[in-house]
């Protein structure tokens, strides 16, 4: 074998060790990747290990302050390959309000009970490892409405910064329809929380 038909073979096997690793989505802060890998392989990203289906599917998310490099490294077994990708990085919005009740943004030593035992609902609710591929058919929007609340975005109350906002507000009366944006199962249902409603 020629130098030249060995190198064309080894960037052939080269390609096809690339091509086992495909992403769909955008790689912005906030965005959401499905990705696909060969069967058997592990999929590494940012610390952790992302659930692989036994058809090579996962699913990851990029969080509110992701930086602009990122590396995934899939293995299979002792082989490992690690790409690396560019991350667009966002500007949040800060929304000042002024006149919330002053006990929802300090909220007073007597609910602080309440507001610890709705706390531990939501992450026994969130710790649930489901090994669904639902997302595999992709997401919809749970109802058409006025955005009132954007993904990332801070809010000032009363002067007072909080927590970013990890979720998308859609404004609706009372009484509307909201649908699933995608299959799934209720782990938790409350009818009045503190901080959520």
């Amino acid at each position: 074998m020629t130098c030249r038909a060995f190198a064309g073979l080894l960037l052939a096997v080269f390609s096809q060790s690339l091509a086992a690793l495909e992403v769909s989505g955008s790689w912005v802060q906030g965005g959401l990747l499905v990705g696909q890998v060969s069967v058997g392989e592990e999929v590494f990203f940012m610390g952790k290990t992302p659930r692989v289906s036994p058809q090579g599917h996962f699913v990851i998310g990029l969080g509110r302050d992701v930086p602009k490099t990122v590396t995934l490294e899939v293995k299979n077994g002792k082989e490992s390959r690690v790409y690396s990708f560019e991350v667009q990085q966002r500007t949040y919005k800060e929304q000042r309000i002024e006149g919330v009740p002053q006990e929802t943004v300090t909220p007073p030593p007597e609910v602080f009970e309440r507001i610890s035992r709705e706390a531990r609902l939501v992450r026994q609710a969130r710790s649930i490892d489901n090994p669904s591929e639902d997302f595999l058919n992709g997401f919809s929007k749970p109802l058409e409405g006025p955005i009132t609340g954007v993904y990332g975005s801070r809010r000032v109350y009363n002067g007072m910064p909080r927590r970013p906002h990890y979720g998308l507000d859609i404004a609706a009366p009372t009484g509307s329809l909201v649908v699933a944006p995608a299959p799934g199962v209720v782990q938790l249902a409350h009818k009045d929380m503190y901080f959520s409603g």
